[in-house]
């Protein structure tokens, strides 16, 4: 019995069969993809859960004595985490404005006494024909070990945990001299200041978004004193 079906050869039966039979290909890819994009998926998922698992391992932004309650109240969108963040960009940067002999990096990073003193640095390096070294140094630890309001500034003091060696080295020759002795492990004390009434997006959005030169917006932090430890205080870089 055939229900009235027509089966013979090129009915519309068979030509349907054959029409589902060529795009079946298609489908197995479809198929194949939307698999791929779901392992894919999966993926990304294991790696976002490991960063924040990673995170939430990082040490804390300040030392468990130090009150920042100031900086908060002076501005409630204050992120310890974040401004660590910042203080260890602007670490480096300084590191590099002075290796790259290129006093303009630091201006957008430091006060104006110590935007002059690395001025001042880079010339006698010049003179001396030498450069440093920054690839020597490098963060072990950042922590912040005071937190204040003063005069509509906030102000933090951020102590960088140290390691390797401070070292010129000759243009002429390629020596390389450490600096004083000071090589292996050291502190230093670098105090932040932000005037939180100051609107900073142009200039973020110019050296963080536009630019190359900073990983975040640094939100008008800029440094006012540089207190190495172990060393007689000073403001030079």
């Amino acid at each position: 019995m055939s229900f009235g079906l027509n089966t013979g050869s090129g009915s519309q039966f068979e030509q349907r069969v054959d029409a589902i039979g060529a795009q079946l290909p298609g489908i197995r890819r479809i198929e194949q993809e939307f698999g791929q994009l779901v392992t894919d998926l999966d993926k990304e998922a294991a790696l976002d859960q490991a960063m924040l698992e990673e995170f939430n391992k990082r040490p804390p932004a300040e030392d468990p004595s130090t009150d920042i309650s100031a900086l908060k109240k002076a501005d409630p969108s204050f992120v310890d985490t974040e401004f660590i963040v910042i203080a260890r960009d602007t670490f480096y940067i300084v590191l590099r404005a002075r290796a790259d002999q290129n006093a303009d990096l630091g201006k957008a990073e430091l006060g104006p006494q110590l935007e002059a003193d690395l001025a001042s640095e880079i010339d006698s390096d010049k003179a001396a024909h030498r450069r440093r070294n920054e690839s020597m140094v490098e963060i072990e630890d950042a922590k912040i070990i005071k937190g204040m309001f003063v005069g509509g500034k906030m102000l933090a003091t951020v102590r960088f945990s140290l390691s390797g060696s401070e070292a010129d080295v000759d243009i002429s020759s390629g020596a390389s001299q450490t600096l004083g002795g000071r090589s292996g492990s050291w502190t230093e004390d670098w105090t932040f200041a932000r005037d939180p009434s100051v609107n900073t997006d142009a200039e973020d959005q110019r050296l963080a978004v536009q630019g190359e030169q900073w990983f975040v917006a640094h939100k008008g932090w800029t440094v006012t004193h540089i207190v190495k430890n172990g060393a007689p205080d000073q403001d030079a870089v």
